[in-house]
C-alpha cells in the first residue's frame, strides 16, 4: 500500500487510513494494453459496485522472474482521471508501481492521491481470475514518521 503523503502535501500516511476500505470485496479486471492503462481501457468496466479495483495485465507474467522489467504497463493520466470519477476508492496494478516506469510528466501518482484512489503497489494477479475476489491489504507499520 503506497502511502499518499509523499507526493500529497495535505494527504495523511498509511496509519491514517481507514481499515475497512483496505478489506471487503474487490473487482479483478483484465486489460490488455501494453502501452498504457488508459481510460477508454476502463470504459467496458462495470464500477457500480465496487469501490476497489485490481488490474490484471500482462504485467502478471513477471512476477517469479528475477529480472526486472521496465517495459510494464501502468496507468496513464486519462486512467487515472477516469478512475478518480467512477468513485474508485482504492487501485491496484499487477506489478511494482501503479506508473508507467520513468515516464516523464506522468501525473496519475499525483491524480490518484488525496481526494482519488490509495494505491496498492505490486499485487501479484498471476494466479487470480477476472471477477469479484476479497481483498485484504494492509499496510506495514514502520518506524518514524508516518508518511
Amino acid at each position: 500500500m503506497d502511502a499518499p503523503a509523499p507526493v500529497c502535501a495535505r494527504c495523511s500516511g498509511t496509519a491514517a487510513l481507514p481499515v475497512g476500505l483496505l478489506l471487503g470485496r474487490a473487482r479483478v479486471s483484465e486489460v490488455e494494453s501494453r502501452t498504457g492503462i488508459a481510460a477508454e481501457d476502463l470504459e467496458r468496466v462495470d464500477f457500480s459496485d465496487d469501490i476497489r479495483l485490481l488490474i490484471k495485465t500482462h504485467n502478471s507474467t513477471f512476477w517469479g522472474d528475477a529480472t526486472f522489467h521496465d517495459d510494464y504497463v501502468g496507468v496513464t493520466d486519462s486512467g487515472a482521471r477516469h478512475l478518480v470519477a467512477h468513485g474508485i476508492k482504492v487501485v491496484g496494478v499487477d506489478y511494482l508501481s501503479v506508473e508507467p516506469f520513468r515516464t516523464v510528466g506522468q501525473p496519475a501518482p499525483h491524480v490518484l492521491p488525496g481526494p482519488g484512489p490509495r494505491v496498492i503497489g505490486g499485487p501479484n494477479l498471476r494466479a487470480v481470475a477476472p471477477g469479484a475476489s476479497d481483498m485484504l491489504a494492509l499496510p506495514r507499520r514502520t518506524l518514524g514518521p508516518d508518511r
